[in-house]
Order: structure tokens, then sequence, then C-alpha cells
């Protein structure tokens, strides 16, 4: 069963430039400004939570991220194969314009989910959905925050965080280790190679989930110009 969610576009309260568009002279300060915001809703409105040390943020955090850098979540698609449901979400400016999005699912082979009533599936994957599209287009802006970068939606049930293996501790929050990240990202805009790189310099074999979110966010902001200070702390290990 397949179908598409026809819903009149719903822009943000104002017509201001979105995050993406400012200059990227000012770009990095105006995230840290909305990170300081950010903080503040997530903190008062308890919408993250804590998970072997690091806080995991609700989509409803992730949505007003988004709101705070001008960008609003937009259900795109609904289907279903079996007892599996995906969604697509768009992410779009004050103009309507497409900048983002995602896709995600909930499988009917998860032991919460697979119990749950029809419509709670779909609902859920369509969360899921929202969470991701703004984690792509601003997991960097939320590593400033000082929270994981993960969606707390897209964490494993209990039993499944149970079954794998530790990660590995954090490594030291040395500006050198950060650096030789950014220079690897130049050349090697993935995870993968970083791992490898990891490696080259002098670190363990393994990187932690932690590690693994922070890499992902420089990556991303890379690719958005972005340069993080890591004298500033913006790498939280």
């Amino acid at each position: 069963m397949s179908e598409l969610i026809e819903q009149p576009t719903q822009l943000p309260a104002n017509n201001q430039p979105g995050l993406l568009e400012t200059p990227l002279s000012q770009r990095i300060e105006v995230a840290r400004t909305i990170a300081t915001q950010l903080k503040d809703v997530i903190d008062k409105q308890n919408l993250a939570v804590e998970i072997s040390g690091q806080r995991y943020v609700k989509v409803d955090g992730w949505a007003a991220l988004g709101a705070l850098c001008g960008y609003t979540p937009r259900e795109k698609s609904i289907r279903e194969e079996g007892d599996d449901v995906f969604a697509e979400v768009e992410i779009i400016d004050t103009q309507g314009r497409v900048v983002g999005g995602a896709s995600s699912m909930v499988g009917g082979d998860e032991p919460t989910w697979a119990r749950r009533p029809r419509y709670a599936r779909r609902s859920m994957a369509v969360t899921r959905a929202t969470g991701k599209a703004f984690r792509l287009s601003f997991s960097w802006v939320m590593a400033l925050g000082g929270y994981a970068v993960t969606p707390f939606e897209e964490m494993p049930e209990p039993d499944e965080q149970a079954s794998e293996p530790p990660a590995a501790a954090p490594r030291s929050n040395s500006s050198a280790t950060i650096n030789a990240y950014e220079r690897a990202i130049e050349g090697s805009p993935n995870v993968e190679s970083l791992r490898g790189y990891y490696r080259q310099i002098g670190g363990d074999e393994r990187l932690s989930l932690a590690e693994k979110e922070v890499l992902q966010a420089l990556v991303v902001a890379k690719q958005q110009g972005m340069q993080l200070d890591p004298e500033k702390q913006d790498i939280p290990f």
C-alpha cells in the first residue's frame, strides 16, 4: 500500500533568510546563538534523554532547532510494504523551497512497534524521518549545543542496546586530533575513511558512537563551508 500525502505548505512565521542562506562569514556565529537558544528550550521542556552519559534530543527538540534556523518539516509520503512502514519528510524554507529531507521506517520486526496499531507505526515512521531530516542538515548545530547528534527516536530499543558491544571510551579533547579530523574530511568526506585516518594518527581501531556522531557532524559542517574551532570546544570529546 502506498499513498502520497498532499498537504498545504506551512511556512515559518517570518520570511527572514534561514541559516543556510546566511553568509558563510556569519553563519557559525549565528549557529552559536541558535545553539544557545536551543539549549534553553530543550532543558526547560525536558526534550532530551540521557543514555550512557550522552543526551539524545527528541524529535520535538530537532523541530525546534529547525524553527530557530528558519525551516519546517513537511510530510511528503508514506507507504507500507508488508509489515514495514516507510515515510519521507522534506525540510522547507520560508518560501516553500525544499532545502533537505530524509526517509525512515518502522520495521515489522521491531519488538515494540510490531505490537502497536497501524496508525501508531505510521506516525512513528514520520517522526523518525523528521528527526533524521533535521539531523542530516543541522547535526553540527546540535553538536554546538553539546548534545548527541542522533535523534532519540533513532536509538535502538533497550534490549537491542544491551546486545551491542560496549562503545570505546571517549578520547582526549586535543586540538591536534580534531584538526587532523578536519584535514581528513577535506579529502575524505565520510566516516569510514576517517576511521582509517584515525588509526594512522595513533588512535584506537574502534571509534565510539559519540566520536562517529561528531565526525558525521564535522562532515556536514565541512560540506557547508563551516570551520569549527576546537579551542571553543565545539567538539564534545
